[in-house]
């Protein structure tokens, strides 16, 4: 009978344990999932907008940059932003458009180096030079500026101390700039589209880029 007593009350002793670690368990998820598991995920995604954006940047410069006219280079750039932000990889990154040339996301500058006084006029957003082209003394080059917000993959905007935290409760919005020489700088001062109004955070409403180093913005 003692033996049966004590069999019972090691038996009611692992139960207890048992229900304290399920119990136990639960709340520790909760903080596994909520403050590792969740923001890695979203980390994960924002490197792969970062990632995704500055491959678009890189390829509308390019196609600008190849283009024998100006109106081929927004175009181009505008084709270019809008396939690759809708591609599988874009959708992956979750990446949605702010502002830019048509609502792509993507604006044009135009950069021209004096190569004499080392100075940089800025033309744009989506606008061609005005003047003429000057080769011999100018260095000319496109700017394409892309802003896109990135989305979390998981979103905490639920939770009230995350849910105004970017990439976390919210869209997180960066932007890239990416400047290439331009192959036909004669045909920069085509008749181009008109002001579409860029949407770039270093680009006013009237699209005047702030560029560092004794540089002059023209509208």
């Amino acid at each position: 009978m003692a033996d049966s007593g004590r069999i019972r009350t090691a038996r009611a002793c692992r139960n207890q344990r048992g229900s304290a670690s399920m119990s136990e368990f639960a709340p520790a998820l909760f903080v596994f999932l909520v403050l590792i598991f969740f923001p890695f995920l979203n980390l994960f995604g924002y490197l792969c907008g970062i990632a995704t954006a500055a491959l678009i940047a890189n390829q509308c410069a390019t196609a600008a940059a190849v283009s024998q006219t100006y109106d081929d280079a927004i175009n181009n750039c505008s084709d270019t932003a809008m396939a690759l932000s809708g591609s599988c990889l874009g959708k992956f990154a979750n990446l949605q458009a702010v502002g830019g040339y048509k609502g792509t996301g993507v604006d044009v500058f135009v950069a021209v180096t004096n190569m004499g006084s080392n100075t940089t006029s800025v033309f744009g957003p989506n606008q061609p030079i005005s003047g003429t082209v000057d080769t011999t003394n100018n260095i000319y080059e496109y700017e394409a500026q892309v802003n896109y917000n990135v989305g979390p993959f998981i979103s905490m905007a639920g939770i009230p101390l995350v849910s105004e935290i970017p990439m976390l409760g919210k869209p997180a919005q960066f932007t890239f700039s990416v400047q290439k020489a331009a192959e036909y700088p004669n045909g920069l001062t085509g008749g181009g589209p008109p002001n579409s109004g860029g949407g770039g955070t270093n680009g006013g409403g009237n699209g005047s880029p702030t560029v560092p180093g004794g540089t002059t913005a023209v509208q």
